[in-house]
């Protein structure tokens, strides 16, 4: 009698539990667009604050150009032209895109996009309140937020990546034997992984740790075969086939990149190699890389992954993940890490980190949440803990980015130094020996404010100095490439002229001035 009444009660309480069930659903796409929001306000928030750099501005002055002259910049750079008419679509909607917030705005909206696909990536594996605490963690990460205030196509490859690997785990997890057709979800990630490829040209790392977790995944017998096969040479083909009329080009571009030896380093410096490589999760949870960082953050995902382990193996048979994702996750990590090691080595060079940005910290946020779902499962108090970990980390890696977020150069010092020079009268003549100077000063100046720029394509020793002053304005970056930076002052000073110099992050001013 008694179990009867507790039937009917459970019977009762039916409706309401599924309704509450509705709800959940609802409440989960409320949180997901919440958090979305909050992550664009991030994005937009000081946006401005940080002074362009000359690569943004370089991307400024290629997108007023025509698509011609824009495929024509770009091939006889190391990148891919989409994001580059990206750009300049947004710089026709914008009206010039010549200020800062509308030069970053286009970065900022890609970066916030990238919230809801990373929940995407996030769903394939874990469940959808975990898979927020994923999307949280990127809507706040310093690594991400400082990119979307960069613009460059890093952030646009970080997109491109999530969606490519969200795509991957959805093919290997809900591929079946069958009969051969077309299939949406191989389609649209050779679709995906053809953007990758016309966005950066080293970010194809990620697609070929996916195709070697293919490969892998065939040799164990994981996936059927013969489908799994046809369908790969197919997506291959179809890649290539989008990729053709850019192929040529972007063989040429790493041909020369990769043999030339200004870009190469031979001597090989092991301490910063092994900084990097055992700093990859601090990099990608925003993290400082610092020394203590790293022993603090292996140890914890060592003793993380351990016990989650453990707690797979206490909840084998009752877990819903698809075994081949699991798999998939754990070689995926070392089969992208891998070339880009290689590359590392071979160049000895940090600067491809941020190309890098999407895959590996893609992998490996997808790894912790797969890890506190299980250690959740397991045990509530022992997912907390993770819960309580991870949200530490977010919470530090904001404030470390608000603290300490500058793009390295401060080219507004330089153009308010040449406006207090010029404001002298009479006014003395500007020199800009080098183009990337002509081209900041063009985007932070008026036209008519440069009207009286001289240019001089003498040597630097045959310089004079005007009556009414000089005012040299160079990128310290190139200085030494493109000019003699020494002689041109030791022969400037030779004249009877008051000097002065302003050295700052990116640029220096020189300004020689008629005796008073």
């Amino acid at each position: 009698m008694v179990k009867t009444k507790e039937n009917l009660r459970m019977t009762w309480l039916l409706p309401a539990q599924n309704f509450i069930k509705r709800r959940e659903n609802t409440l989960g796409w409320l949180t997901l667009g919440i958090l979305t929001l909050v992550g664009l306000g991030l994005r937009l928030y000081h946006i401005e604050s940080i002074p362009a750099v000359w690569d943004e501005v370089f991307n400024y002055n290629v997108a007023r150009q025509d698509v011609s002259t824009i495929i024509n910049t770009v091939s006889n750079a190391i990148e891919p032209p989409l994001y580059y008419f990206l750009f300049r679509l947004w710089s026709f909607l914008c009206g010039g895109a010549n200020s800062e917030f509308n030069v970053r705005f286009l970065s900022a909206l890609i970066g916030t996009a990238t919230i809801p696909v990373s929940y995407w990536l996030f769903r394939q594996v874990v469940g959808r309140w975990w898979a927020l605490v994923g999307a949280a963690m990127v809507a706040v990460n310093g690594y991400h937020l400082y990119y979307s205030q960069y613009a460059k196509n890093y952030v646009l490859v970080t997109l491109f990546a999530f969606a490519s690997l969200a795509l991957f785990l959805k093919i290997i997890s809900d591929f079946k034997p069958g009969k051969f057709g077309l299939d949406w979800r191989w389609a649209a990630w050779a679709l995906v992984n053809t953007l990758i490829a016309y966005t950066h040209y080293f970010s194809v790392y990620v697609v070929i740790g996916e195709y070697v977790m293919l490969a892998i995944l065939l040799a164990i017998g994981k996936l059927p075969r013969l489908r799994t096969l046809l369908y790969t040479v197919g997506s291959l083909f179809v890649s290539l086939i989008l990729y053709l009329p850019w192929l040529p080009v972007a063989l040429r571009s790493l041909h020369e990149r990769v043999s030339d030896p200004g870009w190469l380093y031979y001597k090989l410096d092991f301490d910063f190699f092994y900084r990097q490589a055992a700093g990859f999760p601090n990099l990608f949870l925003g993290l400082p890389l610092k020394d203590e960082w790293l022993f603090r953050m292996a140890l914890a995902l060592a003793v993380g992954g351990a016990a989650a382990g453990y707690a797979a193996w206490r909840l084998r048979g009752r877990t819903t993940t698809g075994k081949n994702r699991v798999v998939a996750l754990w070689i995926l990590l070392p089969a992208i890490i891998t070339p880009y090691i290689g590359v590392m080595i071979y160049t000895n060079s940090q600067l491809e980190t941020r190309n890098f940005l999407g895959g590996a910290g893609a992998v490996i946020y997808t790894l912790l949440l797969l890890m506190g779902q299980r250690l959740g499962q397991w045990k509530r108090w022992a997912g907390v803990i993770v819960l309580l970990f991870l949200s530490i980390i977010s919470i530090y890696s904001l404030q470390y980015y608000y603290r300490t977020a500058t793009h390295g150069d401060d080219y507004r010092v330089m153009v308010a130094q040449i406006r207090q020079l010029e404001s002298q009268q009479p006014r003395p003549a500007l020199m800009i020996p080098m183009k990337p100077v002509e081209d900041v000063l063009r985007f932070y100046m008026r036209d008519e404010e440069l009207r009286d720029i001289l240019r001089l394509p003498q040597p630097p020793e045959s310089v004079i100095v005007p009556p009414q002053g000089l005012v040299i304005a160079v990128d310290q970056r190139f200085a030494d490439i493109d000019w003699d930076i020494k002689r041109l002052i030791g022969h400037l000073q030779t004249y009877n002229r008051k000097m002065g110099h302003y050295p700052f992050p990116g640029g220096q001013v020189f300004y020689f001035l008629p005796p008073e």
